[in-house]
């Protein structure tokens, strides 16, 4: 299982980070998220756009990207037995980045 934070929009819109976003989203075995995560994505496109960080078919791209991304993931559904693993995680791990 592999969890990238943001992967998605960096797959979706050139960022500097895109290209090791991409090839760990394609040697990932799993990629899992929640739901919330689309909604996410597509308020900081929406944002991006309106920052003028995205031109209007920049944004279009992105959000078909991310259409075509959603399929290929593993949504986990939230409850509070995990948002408590979650936190008790983030705690003995750390933010962690490649």
């Amino acid at each position: 299982m592999s969890s990238r934070d943001g992967c998605d929009l960096q797959l979706a819109v050139t960022e500097p980070s895109s290209a090791l976003d991409r090839r760990l989203w394609d040697e990932s075995h799993d990629v899992v998220t929640v739901e919330v995560t689309y909604v996410e994505a597509a308020v900081a496109f929406a944002q991006a756009r309106r920052l003028e960080r995205l031109s209007a078919s920049g944004h279009r791209s992105a959000l078909r990207v991310l259409a075509e991304l959603r399929p290929q993931m593993t949504v986990a559904r939230v409850d509070e037995t995990l948002v408590q693993r979650a936190a008790t995680l983030a705690h003995d791990c750390g933010p962690t980045r490649l």
